[in-house]
């Protein structure tokens, strides 16, 4: 892998502090830029004896004081909130060089390839969205690479996934929007629904109801605790920016609604078929998602 000096923007958090090590790691020269000091210290050491030089500029991105650092380097990585990354395309892109590869790890794709393309038209360009909190450990868990041509970031980026033992799904730009709405902004509104209903219960505290509950309840709410981990920006970019989760949340409010109307009308037969309905949703996968199902009920 060619060693390349790497602006990684909002280095300091979850996403780009992961992505920082790995890059480390293979010899890269990065310069981190975020407004939160970065522990470059235990950066090297999370390294080992692998890292290569590493710079720490403690800035807005959007300062207009570090307007030079965008014409350096060999690549740029944009770890920031979606709101800040489009920002960063629309002030900063006359200063980044054609040949500069440009690199996202937004949890919605379609926006920035949208705006990437109008600012920086030549750029090559890749998406990347890691499906898994980089807190647990990554290998042979699923990254999802997102690029709507083969490019030098594209590669740069896969050689890298791979290198590294994790697995690579490959998708353009909306059809990493359209899967994703499914598997991070669907699971996120049932949580948000499951709290905003037990903050109403408030003759029932949630210690009590960890007591009382079920395996599958406890279970819902240790995932519900789980969303405290990360920034609300995390969960705000999935619901607000993906052009695909509006339709989950009508999905969920239809599917509700249907359920109440199979209730009131005393339909057993309609609330049968709804539950078989879940054999074959589930298909061929329903035997294994039971053996974990019962493993994870069974640990507790």
């Amino acid at each position: 892998m060619k060693h390349e000096t790497i602006l990684v923007l909002g280095g300091n958090g979850l996403i780009g502090n992961f992505l920082s090590s790995l890059l480390m790691k293979s010899g890269h020269h990065l310069v981190i830029i975020d407004k939160e000091p970065c522990e470059g210290d235990s950066l090297r050491a999370a390294c080992g004896n692998l890292y290569s030089n590493l710079e720490i500029i403690v800035s807005d991105v959007r300062s207009d004081d570090i307007n030079d650092i965008y014409s350096s380097g060999d690549a740029i990585i944009f770890a920031l909130p979606e709101s800040a990354c489009l920002d960063v395309l629309a002030s900063k892109a006359h200063f980044m060089k054609d040949e500069v590869k440009i690199i996202n790890t937004c949890s919605i794709q379609s926006s920035f390839f949208k705006h990437a393309k109008t600012f920086l038209p030549n750029n090559p360009l890749v998406g990347i969205n890691f499906m898994f909190s980089p807190t647990l450990p990554y290998q042979g868990r699923a990254v999802a690479l997102v690029k709507e041509e083969e490019s030098e970031a594209y590669t740069m980026m896969k050689n890298l996934i791979e290198y590294n033992e994790m697995v690579v799904f490959e998708f353009d730009p909306h059809r990493h929007d359209e899967k994703v709405s499914l598997v991070q902004a669907l699971p996120h509104i049932l949580m948000l629904s499951l709290i905003s209903v037990l903050g109403e219960k408030h003759d029932f505290s949630i210690k009590e109801i960890m007591q009382l509950s079920p395996p599958p309840m406890q279970m819902m709410l240790c995932l519900s605790a789980r969303l405290t981990q990360n920034s609300p920006d995390v969960y705000w970019d999935i619901q607000k920016f993906n052009p695909y989760s509006e339709k989950i949340r009508n999905d969920v409010i239809h599917s509700i609604t249907n359920l109440n109307q199979i209730i009131e009308e005393d339909c057993f037969q309609d609330f049968s078929f709804l539950l078989k309905n879940h054999e074959e949703v589930l298909g061929e996968s329903l035997n294994e998602l039971k053996v974990k199902c019962n493993r994870y009920f069974n640990s507790q």
